[in-house]
């Protein structure tokens, strides 16, 4: 579509309906006001009135005596209907949640207005205005179940998702809803629209980060909507999920908070247990508080119009973790490693690089060693005596042996998070409502106190928690509702986020010149720092640094207006949204990157048992050595300033057909655009026949090559503009009485690329990487005057931009989104049933089911033919002064045959990213029931029976196409969340007429509880040559405890009891291809079962202050959760071995207290 065309669009929807939003999180009041004879009632005044602030929304019924008020924000109700010659009518306590639609109609008797009528009802819990499923969680539910913890944690309160399995400790700052899943969730779990009042909270390019979550206190409700048939929802793999934050009142409320964890009731974990590893120390608090009410100032009160509510949380979680590392003793530093025993326990055997010997074929004959394992002082080099030097010296009194620990250190890393954030509403007159919302959570991580000057990796934590991480987070929503008049209601909404993430390591603090570097490397160093040196091939820790920098932002612009006419509840209108990514990741290689292994001082480099008992990494870090490894050298990865654009246009008809009968009719269509980058720094894609003028003999003249954004007539988007994204809706509701609701619905809506834009980069041409090759023949054979001291004598490789054209990386591999993807989409429908009963509550079940189609695929366009695999002859190489010569496929004097036959044989890889290939198919069968809060309890259950079935394509060369369960597929789910306030104290059942004393002691308590169920995970089963092939059940008998491979055969040293069965499998041969899919329905891994407790005691201080103590246990019965087993055929030590359990199984207590008025 030309920009043109754009414009007109955009220019019609605007004009037409103005900016509307993507998810409305206010709720709305409607119905029909009729009289006695069940005729309408037109121009009736209706007047609806928010209990707490005394706002008030003033509206009349039309001609069809139907009216409509929008736009309310979460809370309870009065609605007050007058009509002359009819007495007014009342009806106060009504409840409306998050995107409510609650139908409300109404019977006028007749006498004077001034006379009232105060209908007493339950605020209805049927949905019969809308077919939308999905879970409110409102204070009742969040105050005795969250501490302190991010709300996303209670998404799976819907039947259908697949959340959290615990509600953790912490802040809201690490919000990633990547295990969250709505209804198989096409196959993944990061696609789920998140908004907070309205306004978009999601960060680009973070595997669904949500941003802005307010802390648990501060936030009013919280509702996953899990099918959507309401054109104003979209942009989502499966769910909508929407928070909304507490608003001030007319009167002064706030608390003020502090948890803790307590180590001595906190248990260890299955895991550590099993190793020996003691349990580990806990340093966690959370304190923090909110007030909220009128605005008063001088001369000023804002009682009925003016209000604030503002809220603090800090967070610190000082995680302690056991750095076990085998480090150097003082001999070794001298090169010296007379003492040390090999990783087989016989002593240690150093041999001389130098003094490798090669067949005139150029294989292995034989190396010489070093006298005693001692290396002379001539050949000591100074950088790698300077590393090494700082290493810490061994504290744990061991002989000193590659791989066995000699020093540890109990490894603390401070996680802080704050979190602030305020809201002013505002009353303007009888025409404006309007509200703003500014949140900043921020959080910094840094390790405490740095182990050792430039530590990057300590096993055997790796580089997990190293890092210094700073981030800051700020979202900002402005929004006013607007009466235009009584059938026509519009509001206007801007939000705008940002996420700043600065990421180091502690050698980029770090001076270079201590470590003696040439400068071969200081010259060619995006900053001054130390450069990784990776030695942990003897299981020691190694330094170095790695800056990264990002600044992302999102701004949206909405608004939405809804009119009646007659029966009809129109809607209708646009979401614009900008998203831009500033990335600056110039990877590991940034400041130099070398890795130290044993091949080149072990007895025979090509035989990998004979590290066992000879070799070390150290020792090649002294002979300044490096290892010839991929990605391993100098230079960096481009910077990225990404932007795209989306647009979102619905129009939803809620039309009241009879007064049984409801139908929603809704058209959405959404386009987005490839993304841009500042300065052009993209692939475009890849042309396969183009022709890049170049012969080469027995091929001919080669085609295929790549293309660039903004070149050669390309435009500057990554990729076409996908214009066919229109999403109808349609629902029903039926009410035929007797608190009864059928419902059904149909809908398609869009997927986003938001979290992908601008993958990849090209690194050959925006970037560049001089390797280092210090060696031949796998770490055989040194290449003469190469080492760490001169390590790259050849020059750099510099970036070549576009100016290469169609050659840009011609003998390597090449990596492009495919241009023509489009948005994948989502087909979803469901046939629900809803009964309430008495007491408030309400059963549900529902056929949901949902079929997501053209999801991404990644394919190697030069992949071998399945036929060709055998072949492993060598040819001359056709290409040897034709291609680049630091390319693959431009040195040596031989290639593979079979590299000839490729596609495009003057590529090793042709990567294409995101071809819409995939889909996912899902049914099921989903069972609710919820009990609103009445007589102390209240409760949400729910049960999901179903099937999540793939169908990928997995090769664009040869034929599969597996048809296999979903990696999330569980037939079974099942979710429960009690509250019950024991009937013990003041005013209830037992101890109606306690003294104050008495019921400060006994009276005040409420336990809740959660529980979680899932079935295990769908295993996928390796080995060396791909998927082994069943002939038999693999399953073994008896519960997990028995099946977990901890018992070993005392002569072959494999498990007595393991998960699977060994002698069921047929293992592939050599160059052949597995028929089997990737995983299989019928093996499964361990299930899972979680449960929390709460326990909490409220004292009644006087009547405005209360006082609440509580105890919250995560698993408090410590019932273990397994992980899955080992499901690798090729280590028959390890497979169907359970080496380790998951946190959820952990017991964790947590205490605290709240002060609330």
């Amino acid at each position: 579509m030309k920009k043109s065309h754009i414009a007109a669009v955009l220019c019609w929807a605007v004009c037409a309906s103005g900016v509307a939003l993507a998810q409305e999180f206010r709720g709305s009041i409607l119905g029909r006001i009729t009289d006695a004879s069940s005729a309408v009632v037109p121009g009736a005044a209706v007047v609806v009135t928010n209990e707490e602030t005394n706002v008030s929304v003033e509206t009349r019924t039309n001609q069809e005596g139907s009216y409509n008020v929008p736009y309310l924000p979460p809370g309870r109700y009065r609605i007050s209907v007058s009509a002359p010659g009819f007495r007014t009518a009342e009806q106060r306590g009504i409840l409306v949640q998050i995107n409510d639609r609650i139908e409300l109609n109404l019977t006028l008797e007749v006498g004077s207005t001034t006379e009232s009528v105060v209908i007493k009802a339950e605020s209805p819990m049927l949905q019969t205005a809308s077919v939308d499923l999905g879970q409110v969680a409102d204070r009742t539910i969040l105050e005795p179940m969250l501490l302190t913890t991010s709300v996303l944690n209670l998404a799976n309160m819907a039947p259908g998702v697949l959340g959290s399995t615990t509600l953790g400790f912490g802040g809201t700052m690490g919000n990633a809803q990547n295990n969250i899943a709505v209804n198989g969730g096409g196959g993944t779990q990061t696609g789920n629209d998140v908004t907070v009042d309205g306004s978009p909270a999601l960060a680009p390019r973070q595997s669904g980060l949500a941003v802005g979550v307010p802390m648990s206190d501060a936030v009013q409700e919280f509702k996953i909507v899990t099918t959507m048939f309401d054109a104003s929802l979209g942009r989502s793999n499966g769910g909508a999920i929407s928070i909304t934050t507490k608003a001030g009142t007319n009167e002064y409320h706030g608390s003020g908070f502090y948890y803790t964890q307590n180590t001595a009731l906190n248990a260890n974990s299955w895991t550590n247990k099993r190793v020996g590893i003691p349990r580990p120390e806990v340093d966690l608090y959370a304190a923090g508080g909110t007030i909220g009410g009128p605005v008063r100032l001088p001369k000023y009160d804002g009682h009925n119009r003016t209000f604030f509510f503002f809220a603090y949380e800090r967070n610190r979680n000082s995680n302690h973790a056991a750095g076990l590392a085998f480090v150097p003793t003082a001999a070794m530093r001298q090169g010296d490693f007379s003492g040390v025993l090999a990783q087989a326990g016989a002593p240690l055997a150093l041999y001389d690089p130098l003094s490798t010997v090669v067949s005139a074929a150029g294989s292995f004959v034989s190396r010489s060693p070093f006298p005693n394992a001692v290396i002379p002082t001539n050949r000591l080099n100074p950088t790698g005596v300077a590393v090494i030097d700082k290493l810490p010296s061994p504290n744990v009194d061991v002989k000193p042996q590659i791989n066995r620990p000699n020093w540890t250190a109990d490894m603390l890393f401070p996680q802080i998070t704050t979190n602030w954030s305020v809201r002013i509403d505002q009353a303007a007159g009888s025409k404006h409502r309007l509200f703003g919302r500014v949140a900043a959570p921020n959080y910094n991580q840094a390790p405490s106190p740095a182990y050792f000057p430039g530590a990057y990796s300590v096993p055997p934590n790796g580089t997990s928690n190293l890092n210094t991480d700073t981030r800051r987070h700020r979202a900002v929503t402005l929004d006013d509702t607007v009466l235009f008049s009584p059938s026509l209601v519009g509001s206007f909404r801007v939000g705008y986020t940002r996420v700043w993430t600065y990421n180091y390591m502690e050698g980029d603090k770090q001076n270079p010149a201590d470590l003696k570097l040439p400068a071969a490397i200081t010259s060619q160093q995006i900053a001054p720092a130390w450069p990784i040196f990776e030695i942990g091939a003897d299981g020691a820790p190694f330094i170095g640094s790695r800056p990264r920098k990002s600044v992302n932002d999102i701004w949206s612009f909405m608004n939405n207006f809804t009119r009646l006419a007659g029966g009809h509840n129109l809607r209708f209108g646009v979401d614009y949204r900008v998203t831009r990514w500033n990335e600056n990741n110039p990877g590991t290689q940034a400041n130099g990157h070398f890795v130290f292994n044993n091949t080149l001082t072990r007895s025979n480099p090509t035989q990998s048992s004979t590290g066992n008992v000879s070799g070390s990494a150290m020792a090649s870090l002294l002979l300044g050595l490096p290892a010839t490894a991929s990605n391993r050298g100098i230079g960096y990865t481009s910077p990225l300033t990404l932007q795209v654009h989306y647009g979102g246009f619905f129009f939803q008809d809620d039309w009241k057909a009879t007064r049984k009968l409801t139908l929603n009719l809704g058209l959405r269509y959404e386009i987005e655009t490839p993304p841009t980058e500042r300065f052009d720094r993209l692939l475009y894609g890849f042309d396969p026949d183009l022709d890049l003028g170049i012969t080469v003999p027995g091929l001919g003249r080669l085609h295929g090559g790549v293309q660039f954004v903004n070149d050669r007539g390309i435009g500057r988007r990554q990729g076409e503009l996908d214009k066919n994204n229109f999403g109808p809706r349609f629902g029903v509701a039926f009410s035929p009485g007797r608190n009864l609701a059928i419902r059904g619905g149909y809908g398609i809506f869009y997927s986003s690329n938001v979290n992908n834009i601008g993958t990849p980069t090209t690194d050959g041409a925006f970037g560049a990487l001089t390797q280092y090759v210090g060696s031949t023949g796998g770490d055989t054979l040194p290449i003469p005057g190469v080492s760490i001291s001169n390590p790259f004598p050849n020059g750099y490789v510099q970036p070549t931009g576009k100016s290469l054209g169609a050659a840009t990386d011609l003998g390597s591999t090449v990596t492009y989104v495919y241009p023509r993807r489009v948005l994948p989409y989502i087909q979803q429908w469901q046939v629900s049933l809803q009964k309430q009963f008495r007491g408030q509550l309400l059963g549900e079940a529902a056929y949901v089911g949902t079929h997501s189609v053209k999801l991404f695929e990644d394919f190697n366009l030069n992949e071998l033919q399945d036929s060709l695999l055998s072949n492993t002859s060598n040819v001359p190489n056709p290409f040897l002064g034709i291609l680049p010569p630091a390319s693959s496929l431009g040195q040596g004097s031989t290639v593979r045959a079979t590299q000839l036959t490729r596609r495009f044989p003057h590529f090793t890889n042709v990567n294409e990213q995101r071809d819409n290939t995939g889909r996912v198919l899902y049914h099921s069968l989903q069972m609710r029931a919820q009990k609103r809060f009445s007589r102390g309890l209240q409760l949400v259950a729910n049960y999901t029976f179903s099937k999540s079935m793939q169908y990928l394509q997995y090769s664009a060369v040869n034929v599969r196409k597996w048809r296999t369960v979903s990696p999330l597929d569980y037939p079974h789910m099942f979710n429960l969340f009690l509250t019950y306030q024991l009937p013990v104290g003041r005013g209830q059942a037992l101890g109606h007429n306690w003294n104050r004393t008495l019921d400060a002691i006994a009276g005040g308590w409420t336990l809740a509880f959660i529980t979680h169920y899932q079935s295990g995970d769908a295993l996928t089963v390796t080995d060396t040559n791909g998927t082994p092939i069943p002939i038999a059940d693999p399953a073994t008998p008896g519960g997990v405890k028995d099946r977990l491979g901890d018992r070993l055969d005392p002569v072959t040293k494999l498990p007595l009891n393991p998960y699977f069965k060994r002698d069921v499998w047929i293992r592939i041969p050599n160059f052949a291809v597995s028929p089997e899919p990737p995983r299989w329905s019928w093996l499964r891994g361990p299930s899972q079962w979680t449960q929390t407790a709460t326990m909490s005691k409220t004292i009644r201080i006087s009547e405005r202050f209360k006082a609440d103590f509580r105890m919250q246990a995560q698993s408090p019965f410590n019932h273990v959760v397994f992980n899955n087993p080992t499901t690798n055929l090729a280590s028959p030590a390890t497979f169907g071995v359970i080496t380790a359990s998951r946190g959820s199984g952990t017991r964790t207590v947590t205490f605290g207290a709240k002060l609330r008025f």
